[in-house]
């Protein structure tokens, strides 16, 4: 079996995950002074018990690689890389070995699991929105009431198809059964009246791109881009003169907001999960 990292890539279906594992990759290798596939057979063969070895002796070098990404890990943190940036370089090479069943397992209390948390989130509330909402067109309109209604992960969002949407005549809040690409499970959403109010003005606007099936398309034949929807979202702060404070809002801090609804309503965090598809 050739042992390939462009086969491992083209399995990753999220294009921003596909771009930081490629990353991670190229750093380690570069770090390691290996290419990926001499890599990958190094890591087969150190799987590979030998006939004149002892247990201990194959455990240890079994775990080899375990080591080197430590070592990776620190060296990251020398040359002056976050925790969390450091921790997420050392992800490419370690879900590569992972697709080609040859997993790392990372020893309990490594520093190469830790993070911190982060206050770059801009703390979005319902008031932005509204703002938002004030100046954006019919379409902005229908993406910060989705979004507002369903708290999806931006890659799940960009791929809702026409076909995906429930028989809007129905009385609100409708459900929307969404499956995950991430986390592979299924988000029970709900559509509010204002949202379904919005489609059905939006929708019948979609005619002239009858080729595309999807409810955000572009102008090709596929989906808007999570960075085309993250510019979007931009452009309406700009328009409704919200102070970020340094802070970023991207189309993620939906998900915070409506995770944080979701315990300040008293729905609580798990109920909250289940409704955004987020892994309990």
């Amino acid at each position: 079996m050739e042992l390939s990292v462009q086969e491992f890539l083209d399995s990753v279906s999220n294009p921003n995950t596909k771009k930081e594992y490629r990353h991670g990759i190229k750093k380690f290798c570069e770090w390691y002074g290996k290419s990926a596939e001499e890599t990958l057979e190094l890591r087969k063969d150190d799987l590979t018990q030998r006939h004149d070895e002892n247990l201990v002796e194959y455990r240890n070098r079994a775990a080899r690689f375990e080591k080197e990404i430590e070592k990776f890990h620190s060296y990251l943190l020398g040359q002056g890389f976050t925790i969390n940036t450091s921790r997420n370089l050392t992800l490419g090479i370690r879900q590569l070995f992972r697709f080609y069943e040859m997993p790392i397992r990372i020893r309990s209390g490594s520093k190469v699991s830790q993070t911190v948390k982060t206050a770059k989130n801009f703390p979005m509330t319902i008031e932005h929105v509204r703002v938002m909402f004030a100046v954006g067109d019919l379409r902005e309109r229908v993406v910060l009431s989705m979004a507002t209604d369903l708290g999806l992960r931006i890659g799940d969002f960009i791929k809702i198809r026409k076909t995906d949407l429930p028989d809007l005549n129905q009385q609100t809040p409708i459900p929307l059964d969404l499956m995950t690409d991430k986390e592979k499970v299924v988000a029970h959403g709900f559509l509010s009246q204002e949202t379904v109010d919005l489609l059905k003005a939006y929708v019948p606007t979609l005619e002239r791109k009858n080729g595309n099936p999807y409810l955000f398309p572009s102008n090709g034949e596929s989906h808007i881009s999570d960075e085309w929807l993250n510019r979007l979202l931009q452009r309406l702060t700009e328009k409704a003169r919200i102070r970020l404070n340094g802070k970023s809002l991207t189309f993620h801090c939906f998900r915070k907001m409506f995770l944080s609804a979701s315990i300040d309503s008293g729905v609580g965090l798990t109920a909250g999960k289940k409704l955004c598809g987020k892994a309990i």
